[in-house]
C-alpha cells in the first residue's frame, strides 16, 4: 500500500504546511500551539524548543509569503504552502509536493507559486462568501 495514503501525523515545524499555519495564524494561537509542542514528548516535536530557531524560521516564511521544506535524507520530496488567511487568522494551507529530482525549489516557486496564492485567494474569497450567506437576517432595532 502506498504510504502516502495511510493516517499519519507530520510534525508542524518539519513540514511546509505546518510552516505556512504557524508563520500566518494569530501570535495567540501560534504561542498556544508552540507551548502544546514544546509538551509533547514525541520527537517529531523536539524543534519546538529551539526557540530562536523557530522564530528566525517563521519569520522568515511570513516575509517570503509562503513555507519552503527541501527534500530530506529520508525523502526525495520537495513541500511548498501557502496560508488561506480569512480575517486575521488562517482557515488552511494549500501547498504542492515534487520530486526534488524534476525541478529545483526556485524552479518550483517560480512556475507554481501565484497559482497557489490565487488558489487561496478563491478559497478565502469562497469562506467568506459562504460564511456572509450563513449569518443570520438582520432583525432591526428591537
Amino acid at each position: 500500500a502506498d504510504r502516502a495514503f495511510r493516517p499519519q501525523r507530520f510534525p508542524l515545524l518539519t513540514t511546509a504546511h505546518g510552516q505556512a499555519y504557524l508563520a500566518f495564524c494569530s501570535a495567540q494561537e501560534r504561542e498556544a500551539i508552540l507551548k502544546m509542542l514544546r509538551a509533547s514528548k514525541s520527537r517529531g516535536n523536539a524543534m519546538a524548543h529551539e526557540t530562536a530557531f523557530v522564530e528566525k524560521t517563521l519569520s522568515q516564511v511570513h516575509s517570503r509569503g509562503y513555507s519552503l521544506r527541501p527534500a530530506g535524507s529520508a525523502d526525495r520530496v520537495i513541500g511548498f504552502a501557502v496560508p488561506v488567511t480569512q480575517g486575521l487568522g488562517v482557515a488552511a494551507t494549500i501547498g504542492m509536493r515534487y520530486f526534488g529530482t524534476a525541478m529545483s525549489p526556485d524552479e518550483a516557486v517560480h512556475r507554481y507559486l501565484k497559482i497557489l496564492q490565487d488558489i487561496a485567494a478563491a478559497v478565502a474569497d469562497g469562506l467568506s462568501h459562504h460564511e456572509a450567506l450563513c449569518q443570520p437576517p438582520n432583525a432591526g432595532p428591537a
